[in-house]
């Protein structure tokens, strides 16, 4: 697999595209769940093939349509992001079901690490071909 980068700008050497994603849940779902209140990070080009196959258990959705419903931001495909964060957090005892009730908007990072676009034939994310676009000047 190929490692996926941000398009480079005019000179510069290309970097990784992010593919980190906070999940933050509010204070009284954390409360509810019981667990600390504080950022969990997924890194998405780095999911196991376990938790491939629990995704697909769960929601039904390959690794391909998974991220293509998380942009579409699918209920399903978001909570299986949270799901993994929370027990890649060590929280192991937290089931799928556990999370239905949490707040979707405050549980996803509004900021820059937004899900790929698309994934190749690999299966590995694809850079946006938007990031770091300029418009041009006339």
């Amino acid at each position: 697999m190929t490692e996926p980068t941000e398009p480079a700008a005019a000179g510069k050497a290309t970097k990784p595209a992010s593919t980190v994603m906070a999940v933050h849940l509010d204070e009284q779902d954390a409360a509810r769940l019981g667990i600390p209140c504080e950022p969990l990070e997924i890194d998405i080009k780095r999911i196991t093939f376990a938790e491939a196959r629990s995704v697909k258990k769960l929601t039904g959705f390959t690794v391909r349509e998974w991220f293509a419903a998380f942009k579409e931001l699918d209920p399903d495909a978001l909570q299986a992001v949270a799901y993994l964060a929370i027990r890649r957090g060590g929280h192991l005892d937290i089931r799928y079901t556990d999370i239905d009730e949490c707040s979707l908007l405050s549980t996803f990072d509004q900021g820059e690490n937004e899900p790929p676009a698309e994934v190749d034939a690999d299966g590995v994310p694809a850079p946006d071909p938007t990031d770091g676009a300029q418009p041009p000047t006339t």
